[in-house]
């Protein structure tokens, strides 16, 4: 049975796992998935037929894959019929999962004041660790402005509420810095799953180059 799918949902698609394409499903049957690709890109012409490729889906809040073979193929219409070889595997909670990264951002505590650089250490679907020179008057539950261009959002600034906070050492500069966990505050559910879908790219990139 495929209840963890319906119609007009979106999928992933990939034949490896640095290798995805964006696809919608159409129409289902039994066991049977028909989905529609997006975009001029993502054609059909990269998958066989009797071809298994692993299909990618997000429900409540979790990853879930499944083995798909192609059955049939549709390239007037940018479609394919695909069958489920056994059932879906539950990989983890993505809000979880955290990549480590090194990016600046600039933060500021409120409207009026200034922005301050930081760096964040690591990023997950709920949130960020970010490493700062100076407290300056933050505490738990403080709420801060952060600005970064490296998420993949529309935006580049997002609200944030501290959440913990742990004193550190400075090995290059012999100074206390602060390593502070924030949580994202008030933003929209298509932005923390794009947030997401960064976070598993990133940790496969450094999967593949050996660094995790």
């Amino acid at each position: 049975m495929l209840n963890k799918v319906f119609i007009g949902q979106s999928v992933k698609i990939s034949k490896q796992e640095t290798e995805e394409y964006r696809a919608k499903i159409i129409n289902l049957k039994r066991d049977t998935i028909r989905l529609r690709f997006f975009g001029a890109v993502e054609k059909v012409g990269f998958i066989q037929q009797g071809q298994i490729l692993k299909l990618s889906l997000i429900k409540n809040g979790a990853l879930y894959k499944l083995n798909v073979k192609v059955k049939n193929i549709d390239g007037l219409n940018n479609s394919c019929w695909v069958v489920k070889q056994g059932g879906f595997t539950r990989i983890q909670r993505r809000k979880h999962v955290r990549v480590p990264i090194q990016q600046e951002i600039e933060y500021k505590e409120s409207k009026k004041s200034r922005y301050k650089k930081g760096i964040v250490l690591d990023i997950s679907g709920g949130g960020m660790r970010i490493r700062i020179k100076e407290l300056a008057g933050l505490e738990l539950g403080s709420k801060i402005e952060v600005r970064s261009d490296f998420l993949p959002l529309a935006v580049n600034i997002i609200d944030v509420e501290i959440v913990r906070i742990t004193a550190n050492q400075d090995p290059e500069a012999e100074k206390r810095v602060y390593d502070v966990g924030v949580e994202f505050v008030d933003l929209p559910e298509v932005w923390k799953e794009e947030i997401i879908e960064w976070v598993f790219k990133e940790q496969r990139k450094l999967r593949k180059r050996g660094k995790i």
